[in-house]
């Protein structure tokens, strides 16, 4: 914008806005001129900034993008599986796809984007009794991702459900029986055990995992969810041998 002043006479152009910014003729005496840039915007709302030049203020007004997905949910059985949906953007728009849920990963693209573009999602296989519902929200959109349970003919047991170790810990498995195509997982609820193998599978399988020494005089149980069922973890407490 172009500045009007006599000769001799000194004025400044400032941003009241971090978004603007002004790239020439931060101050300047007589008439001059003020470039400034104005950031990409991703909000949903008009909003407004100020610069104040030469004791004047000057407003800058910025729209926001309009955007829109297609499809706007999609669902999945208990097995889980991937998806992909479209973002119509308008031009020069940013926007960016984010999970809100642990079992909802984004594939693609790895943070933003900007106009036009594509969303690459995973969704994790599921060994509820219930159906679970998630979103992504993507270009300030809701996405919703619903997830079935394995079906009523999946049945599972598992070989055993407690292993005891002494102070020192060691190493253990579990056999996971199942019907074909039926899927599971492990996790453990406790820091000091540590699944080494089949935190999650298909079918029959079997979940390896170790227990670290117990420094501590008392004993311990910590336990882990296989299969849905709870396994059980007991170690004895640190034997001190000898004394004064």
């Amino acid at each position: 914008m172009d500045v009007t002043a006599q000769n001799g006479c000194s004025w400044a152009a400032t941003s009241n806005a971090s978004w603007i910014t002004i790239t020439s003729a931060g101050s300047a005496t007589g008439s001059g001129t003020v470039a400034f840039t104005v950031a990409a915007y991703t909000g949903t709302n008009q909003r407004t900034g100020t610069m104040t030049i030469a004791g004047q203020t000057f407003t800058v007004t910025q729209s926001a993008g309009t955007f829109s997905i297609s499809p706007t949910s999609q669902s999945f059985d208990y097995t889980g599986g991937t998806g992909i949906m479209s973002v119509t953007a308008s031009s020069g728009s940013n926007w960016a796809a984010t999970s809100n849920a642990g079992w909802i990963t984004i594939t693609f693209p790895p943070s933003s984007a900007t106009g036009n573009g594509t969303v690459a999602f995973a969704v994790a296989s599921y060994t509820g009794t219930s159906q679970r519902t998630g979103t992504m929200t993507i270009a300030g959109q809701t996405f919703t991702v619903t997830q079935s349970p394995p079906p009523s003919s999946c049945t599972y047991s598992i070989s055993s459900t407690s292993q005891s170790f002494d102070y020192v810990g060691g190493s253990g498995r579990v056999g996971v029986t199942t019907q074909n195509g039926c899927s599971w997982t492990a996790t453990i609820n406790a820091s000091w055990i540590t699944i080494t193998s089949a935190g999650s599978a298909t079918g029959n399988g079997t979940v390896a995992f170790t227990a670290v020494t117990n420094n501590d005089t008392s004993q311990r149980t910590g336990t882990m969810t296989i299969a849905g069922y709870t396994f059980t973890v007991t170690e004895a407490g640190y034997v001190v041998i000898g004394g004064d």
